[in-house]
């Protein structure tokens, strides 16, 4: 009998596809097969041949390790097909929140803080125009912090500045907005009243001729 040239697949319903995973394994009859392709061989051939019984018993137990086995490893391979895709689904998760990272970074680094506009002296320049006690003082580290709050307070106040003008600014932008909401509001009164003049000169124009 020809051997057949493809495997298909076992029948779902098949009483060894069913049978439920061992723990621990059988041992693998990968040893047997030779022991009993031998005994199978002596018992064909007739001579002296053994019990065809348990042959076909030893076989029969083969099959079903084997079948035990490839369980298994079909269950195993389903479970790292599981582990496999929740890996890549973290992985893909990680990749897009790194590219969200590198934007925001990307962001960050093109961002021009405020205090970068604002014209900073020099400390040489800040100390020559700085009190003479926080000049002259003897602590390298009270003198270092002390310059540090000079130049905050300095900083502080060129804000606070740009703020009141900001603030002024805004407060004549309303004004003038008000005050051309009243312009308009009086040429559409105007615009009323020289229609109505018009319409009265006309009604007068045409009594008189």
């Amino acid at each position: 009998m020809p051997l057949p040239k493809t495997i298909a697949e076992p029948y779902e319903h098949d009483a060894l596809v069913l049978l439920p995973v061992s723990d621990p394994l059988p041992a693998s009859p990968a040893a047997q097969v030779s022991a009993l392709a031998s005994a199978l061989e002596e018992h064909l051939s007739g001579n002296d041949a053994p019990p065809l019984v348990p042959i076909t018993g030893s076989m029969r137990t083969a099959q079903r390790n084997a079948q035990s086995m490839q369980n298994a490893s079909r269950l195993g391979a389903a479970q790292a097909r599981v582990q496999l895709n929740e890996a890549d689904v973290g992985l893909q998760t990680a990749e897009y929140e790194l590219a969200r990272v590198r934007e925001e970074m990307a962001v960050c680094r093109a961002y021009e803080p405020m205090y970068e506009t604002i014209p900073m002296q020099s400390e040489t320049d800040f100390i020559a125009s700085a009190s003479l006690t926080t000049a002259s003082d003897d602590d390298p580290m009270a003198r270092k912090y002390g310059i540090l709050l000079a130049r905050l307070e300095a900083e502080l106040g060129f804000v606070q500045a740009q703020e009141k003008r900001i603030a002024e600014l805004t407060a004549q932008r309303d004004e003038l907005v008000r005050s051309r909401r009243e312009i308009a509001k009086k040429a559409d009164a105007v615009d009323v009243l020289l229609a109505d003049y018009s319409k009265v000169s006309h009604t007068m124009l045409k009594r008189r001729s």
